[in-house]
């Protein structure tokens, strides 16, 4: 059978039927293409734009927020960051010379202190609040002697904690006050 044979077979029943019942039939045809398009188009789209007005607003408050640290960073230029009162007041001496044990207590259980090359150390967390963590990090350069050589921060719970490796190497050999 081809198409052309059952088009006209579908014109003839057509011709034959009254024109109230064409019609009906026009009518039903036209009520389930609406049905279907209604189903399979409309509905996942008012889904989907619902779902959407749920998570624009939070997404919009993340995006201000952004936007004014990027502000404030641009503002801040080249300006050195000033010291906080925790590390001007360690000053590193012979006496606290950073060593596993005196990293391990400054930092915590929750840390993971391996010693590198000589002096070095590699610190990690595997899940801290980042103000803490940096709290920490600031006051344990200035302790003793530190500074970064090597640094990787990772996003954990949307940001509310961070996982984190930094290793750290003396700056110079501290000096007694």
């Amino acid at each position: 059978m081809t198409l052309s044979t059952v088009l006209a077979s579908l014109d003839s029943r057509w011709r034959k039927l009254s024109t109230p019942a064409q019609r009906v039939l026009l009518a039903t045809l036209t009520f389930g293409c609406a049905l279907v398009l209604l189903v399979y188009a409309w509905l996942p789209a008012q889904r989907g734009r619902a779902a959407l007005g749920v998570a624009l607003p939070p997404m919009r408050a993340e995006l201000a927020t952004m936007e004014a640290q990027a502000a404030e960073i641009k503002a801040m230029g080249s300006v050195p960051l000033a010291a906080t009162a925790a590390s001007v007041q360690a000053r590193p001496t012979p006496a606290n010379a950073a060593s596993v044990a005196s990293l391990q207590a400054h930092f915590g259980a929750r840390a993971t202190v391996t010693p590198r090359a000589p002096g070095a150390f590699t610190i990690s967390h595997v899940s801290t609040p980042y103000a803490a963590w940096l709290d920490a990090l600031d006051l344990a350069l200035a302790r003793y002697g530190l500074s970064i050589i090597e640094l990787k921060i990772e996003p954990l719970d949307g940001g509310k904690s961070v996982r984190t490796t930094v290793t750290v190497t003396p700056t110079a050999t501290p000096k007694p006050q």
